[in-house]
């Protein structure tokens, strides 16, 4: 009789729990479950199937417990609750909704969750080592914890209002994205496998790099002002742009392939290490030394060298084949090869010095202050044209022959350029319009 009991019991309560309906409150969300392919059976992202497996128009527990993978993208969503009863999901898709909070804490079967673009200000995530990839950007969040999830190898947290963020228990982590965010610090020394990193438009004035396997860093728009990329030989590409950079040494990243440092104040950049390097950019800093003789210049596609009133050579390889790249201009887009108008090419920048300095030209006043520039040379330099450029390398007033005098009243207060041309020699000298 004890035994009959026993049975009845164990039926009614399997019964039970079969029969027992999901408490889903979000419209959206349950229509989706149950009248649209939302089930992944076969791991690809996409779905294949309702949920509602008995097609009685509700999610039973076992029905929830049966799903693996999840797509309820782009639903307008505002709640996921009832989610916890899908204890067995390990890879959950609910990007493009108008979540503003979400509670995955009981899902500890989660590998992947894409919860991108939404309204999200509280992320619980399963505390378990169980998760990978992890998608939150383009939400509203503050906070992010991700301590406990040791095997986290793909985290994307941009565009986000995160100030700080711990990534000292995921070693495994080898894609960190954090753009847009307010960080104004970032720890990475405790990730040896990282091989992407962008980190754009945050607050950083430090960052150090421990990552020999790095691959790819973005830094740009930050407040670096110094950074040591010497223990990470494998970075292909480079973006430093809108940093505060005096100085950069690339002499161990022998891989760069694409460097762009452009608005910073360095002043010396040395790439003739680099003989991969396709696409230089440069432009908007305070150059007076620029050396891509790398031995490999028909690679590059792009060099850029624009705005940099204080250079006046470039050392290249081969001068004729530098002088016969184009620079397309269309600002504020630039592309194939451009130097500023008053800089030249050179083999050897260092020996040919005299080529762009001659003491036997000089001028006076200057700063200039009447709008009359004086100038006194060699009746036998024989110059055959003088001009004068803007810093943007508009060329602004062309002179022929021999002058000792030029009236330079109508142009602007700002910095100029003197460009003398001789039949064996090419000077160019700074002036100050007052």
């Amino acid at each position: 009789m004890k035994n009959l009991y026993f049975i009845v019991l164990t039926l009614m309560t399997f019964c039970f729990s079969q029969a027992q309906i999901v408490n889903i409150p979000d419209a959206n969300f349950k229509n989706t479950l149950v009248n649209s392919n939302c089930v992944d059976i076969n791991g690809d992202g996409n779905g294949d199937i309702d949920a509602d497996s008995n097609n009685d128009g509700e999610i039973q527990q076992a029905e929830a417990e049966a799903v693996i993978g999840l797509n309820v993208s782009y639903k307008a969503i505002h709640s996921l609750e009832g989610i916890q009863s899908f204890s067995n999901l390990e890879y959950l898709n609910c990007e493009v909704n108008q979540l503003t909070d979400l509670d995955l804490s009981q899902n500890t079967n989660l590998t992947i969750l894409d919860c991108y673009f939404n309204n999200i200000t509280s992320l619980l995530i399963p505390q378990s080592p169980n998760l990978i990839e992890l998608d939150c950007g383009s939400n509203e969040l503050s906070s992010l914890d991700i301590s406990h999830n040791i095997n986290l190898e793909i985290l994307w947290f941009s565009y986000n209002q995160i100030t700080s963020i711990d990534l000292t228990q995921n070693p495994n982590l080898k894609v960190l994205s954090c753009v847009s965010n307010q960080l104004t610090s970032l720890d990475v020394s405790e990730n040896p496998f990282l091989e992407f990193l962008y980190c754009e438009s945050n607050q950083l004035t430090n960052l150090e790099l421990l990552n020999p396997n790095l691959e790819i860093l973005s830094a740009l728009n930050n407040q670096l002002t110094s950074l040591d990329i010497s223990q990470s030989p494998n970075l292909t590409e480079l973006r430093l742009i809108y940093n505060n950079l005096t100085s950069l040494d690339v002499s161990q990243n022998h891989n760069l392939g694409l460097l762009d440092c452009r608005a910073n104040q360095i002043t010396n950049l040395d790439v003739s290490n680099l003989s991969n390097l396709t696409a230089l950019f440069c432009s908007e800093n305070l150059l007076t030394n620029l050396n891509i003789r790398n031995g490999n210049n028909q690679i590059m596609t792009e060099m850029i060298a624009i705005n940099n009133p204080n250079l006046f050579c470039v050392n290249v390889d081969d001068v004729q084949y530098a002088n016969a790249q184009i620079c397309d201009i269309n600002p504020p887009f630039y592309d194939g090869w451009c130097i500023d108008s008053w800089a030249n090419y050179s083999e050897n920048c260092i020996l040919g010095t005299n080529n762009y300095t001659y003491d036997s030209i000089s001028f006076y006043p200057n700063p200039v202050e009447n709008g009359i520039l004086h100038l006194e040379y060699n009746s036998e330099l024989k110059v055959e044209t003088l001009q004068i450029y803007n810093t943007l390398g508009e060329l602004v007033i062309t002179k022929h022959n021999n002058y000792q005098t030029i009236d330079i009243s109508m142009l602007k207060s700002g910095i100029y350029f003197l460009k003398f041309k001789t039949k064996e020699k090419l000077v160019i000298k700074k002036i100050i319009k007052n």
